[in-house]
């Protein structure tokens, strides 16, 4: 019998390595992504156990839901007052912390707090600083100010979600950008400050292109998790009031899970999959015009 040569002995032991990822890949991803496109041609009561093919009946009724439109402009409006708000926070404070001070790196710790610190946690103590009669409201009252519902007015509750969710994100944006900052070549900042550059100028026009790619990153990074946010919108205010801060990921879960029609659920998350996704090529389109690579 043949031996294997070691071409072959190294690619069995490759394929031997890489068959978990594989296997979870498949079964955890892959497998439920495909059945997810299936199901969104089916009208499906898990309740009932109904399972009947309607084709793109679910798509229609998509698009004549004057609910689902609504609730995309809320998604659309989340994110871009979530992601911009995050990565300019993050790029200044890390700009204003990228110290090697006793008082630099305790500001990042603190910053960096909220990151570590479980969501669920986050967003009950963040609802009850903002109820009617919460500590919020009690100092506005103090400064002589009405108390507003940050929860429960339409314009309000949408605004106290976004800066919730900054507030717990900013300090991810934060060390990613200070590990950017790094890699700015010292020289090149002082070669520009001796040509008589002023640090806002040296800072624009040399570190600014110089962490493009890690700003790239940064920004596709928060606009797939402004898409995937739920756990916040649940447990601080359910999507109220009425739906004035349902995003799309609450709203297929409310769909499939509360009214129990699993096939418009699945119809829903793959329009949503779709943006993202077509989001994201086009975010990588435009990297070749905004993103300075090195060399």
């Amino acid at each position: 019998m043949k031996l294997m040569t070691l071409r072959q002995r190294e690619a069995i032991a490759g394929v031997l390595f890489v068959s978990p990822q594989l296997l979870g890949f498949f079964v955890f991803v892959l497998g439920p992504l495909v059945a997810v496109l299936t199901f969104g041609l089916f009208r499906w009561n898990i309740i009932f156990g109904e399972l009947d093919f309607i084709g793109l009946s679910n798509y229609r009724q998509m698009l004549g839901d004057p609910e689902v439109w609504e609730v995309a402009v809320t998604t659309v409006l989340f994110g871009s007052g979530f992601v911009p708000l995050t990565v300019l926070g993050g790029l200044g404070l890390a700009v204003a912390l990228n110290r090697q001070t006793k008082v630099s790196i305790a500001l990042r710790a603190a910053y960096f707090m909220p990151v570590v610190i479980s969501l669920a946690a986050w967003t009950i103590v963040w609802r009850l600083i903002l109820q009617p009669n919460g500590p919020l409201n009690a100092l506005l009252e103090l400064a002589g100010a009405s108390p507003i519902p940050w929860l429960r007015g339409p314009t309000f509750a949408l605004v106290s979600v976004i800066a919730v969710q900054v507030l717990k994100t900013l300090g991810y944006s934060m060390v990613l950008f200070l590990a950017a900052l790094q890699t700015v070549p010292s020289e090149l900042v002082e070669a520009a400050r001796v040509d008589g550059a002023s640090p806002i100028k040296s800072f624009r026009y040399v570190t600014v292109p110089l962490i493009a790619p890690f700003t790239f990153m940064v920004t596709v990074l928060l606009t797939i998790a402004s898409f995937k946010t739920f756990a916040l919108i649940h447990l601080l205010t359910m999507g109220g009031p009425g739906i004035e801060t349902t995003v799309m990921s609450y709203y297929i879960y409310v769909q499939g899970l509360q009214l129990f029609d699993m096939g418009y659920a699945s119809a829903l998350a793959t329009v949503l999959f779709s943006a993202v996704l077509a989001l994201t090529v086009i975010q990588f389109v435009l990297r070749r015009r905004w993103v300075f690579e090195g060399g």
